[in-house]
């Protein structure tokens, strides 16, 4: 018995230490910033990690080609639901960003990259 809590322990302590990360291939990963936002990003030359997307991700959606999310503006008055978003569109192929753009202008270069159908962020 002893010895099956000591490993149910040691299971939640290695978990624990995972501080949220999710990987998105490719060497991309979504973690926390020092806000504790949700933040894009990859592994930096010599070491540590580059933010790509600084924060505050509140959709994403990627596949093998592509990382598409939305940022929530720190900078503006939220009063116009669209205008409190950041849209952004890397494409892994090439480590490309696109972004911060509008809603508009997301969809734009969406349709010019050839983004599947099939991945959408709010």
């Amino acid at each position: 018995m002893k010895k099956r809590i000591l490993f149910i322990l040691i299971i939640l302590i290695i978990q624990s230490c995972n501080n949220g990360f999710k990987n998105l291939g490719d060497n991309y990963s979504l973690a926390y910033n020092e806000m504790n936002e949700v933040c894009l990003i990859t592994p930096a030359e010599g070491s540590g990690d580059k933010i790509v997307i600084y924060g505050k991700i509140i959709d994403y959606d990627f596949d093998e080609n592509f990382i598409l999310a939305v940022e929530e503006r720190r900078d503006s008055i939220k009063i116009d639901k669209y205008l409190a978003k950041q849209y952004y569109i890397l494409t892994k192929k090439n480590d490309s960003l696109f972004g911060p753009m509008s809603r508009f202008d997301f969809f734009e270069t969406r349709k010019m990259l050839k983004v599947p159908n099939n991945l959408n962020v709010k």
